[in-house]
Order: structure tokens, then C-alpha cells, then sequence
């Protein structure tokens, strides 16, 4: 409620309280992150991360994030500078955690299809690419990224349902349209 309206000191009180009672309680870890993140002067370990992250300094920014509070964020974060490495396991590790810390987490999700893709473990990369979907129908980059696995899959028509979606969504998007249209001509 607090966190809602913007009352981030009141917001990060009750999280803070919550894991005084519980320190496992993954929501309350995931709405502390949050809030730390938008508040001023919050957990500058975060913030420093993220911007070692966004300037592509992934070795440095796992350094930094590993000394924040865990979280599913936190965790997604690491996962995603261990991606960039291209340190699969690694990456998938964190997104598990994540998804330990908070099993609704869609963004680990998502990238844990990614990581997945990478490795060749297609089958696993569109369950987890599911599970998004599950967690958010409207989730766009995994009705993609969905589909592109379903299609190597062998499972054209699944992957056209998921596409039909995006089309629907982006009707004058002619890059998605090509996009599309080339994975559909090479795996007819």
C-alpha cells in the first residue's frame, strides 16, 4: 500500500519489519529491493551494480551486487552479468535463486529461457518461456522468444499462435513481420 502511493520510508519500514519477523520472506525481500531502488540514498550497492551493468562492466558489477542484500532481483541481476559473460551456468544458478526467493518472478523466468536457448536445451527454453507467459499472457519478448523455440521444436503451429499474438499487438511493426516471416522460411 505505502510503496503504491510513493511513501517509500513508510514502504521500506514495514518490508524492513516483515524480515525483522521473517528474514525468508521472499516478497518482502523482493518490495525492499524495490523500494531501495527508488528511493534516494537507498542501497547504493544496487544502484552501482546497475550502472556497472548498463556500462557493460559485468565482472565489476557482480562484484558490487554481491555485496547487496539477496533478493530475487538481486539474483536476476547477477544472473544476467554472468549472461553477458556468457557463463550459462552461472546464470542459470542465479535465476534459480531468484526464482527460490520469489517462484513468480517473471523476468527470472524469462531469462532462464534465455540462458536455455544458449545452451541448446530448447524444450527447457519454451517451459520456461511458459512459465512467463503463465505469470504475464502479455509478455512480449517471451511470446518471441517462444515461438522461436517452438519452431525449432518441430511445432510450427504452436509457434505461429504465438507470433498471430505479437502480429496482433504490433500490426505495422515490419521488422517484427520480417523477423517472423525469416524464421518461418527457414524451418518450413
Amino acid at each position: 500500500m505505502y510503496q503504491r502511493r510513493g511513501d517509500w520510508a513508510a514502504a521500506e519500514s514495514m518490508f524492513r519489519e516483515a524480515l525483522r519477523i521473517d528474514p525468508s520472506f521472499a516478497p518482502a525481500a523482493s518490495g525492499l529491493t524495490a523500494v531501495l531502488e527508488q528511493q534516494e540514498g537507498g542501497d547504493s550497492d544496487i544502484r552501482r551494480g546497475l550502472e556497472l551493468f548498463g556500462a557493460g562492466e559485468y565482472e565489476t558489477a557482480i562484484a558490487v551486487f554481491s555485496r547487496a542484500q539477496p533478493s530475487p532481483g538481486l539474483h536476476n541481476n547477477l544472473g544476467l552479468c554472468y549472461y553477458r559473460l556468457g557463463q550459462w551456468a552461472e546464470a542459470a544458478a542465479h535465476f534459480h535463486k531468484a526464482l527460490a526467493l520469489d517462484a513468480s518472478y517473471v523476468r527470472a523466468h524469462f531469462n532462464l529461457g534465455l540462458v536455455y536457448a544458449k545452451q541448446g536445451d530448447d524444450q527447457a527454453a519454451a517451459d520456461a518461456f511458459a512459465q512467463a507467459l503463465e505469470l504475464d499472457p502479455d509478455h512480449t519478448q517471451a511470446h518471441y522468444r517462444r515461438g522461436e523455440v517452438l519452431l525449432r521444436l518441430g511445432r510450427p503451429r504452436e509457434a505461429e499462435a504465438h507470433w498471430a499474438f505479437l502480429r496482433a499487438r504490433n500490426p505495422s511493426d515490419a521488422r517484427l513481420q520480417a523477423k517472423i516471416d525469416s524464421m518461418t522460411q527457414a524451418n518450413p
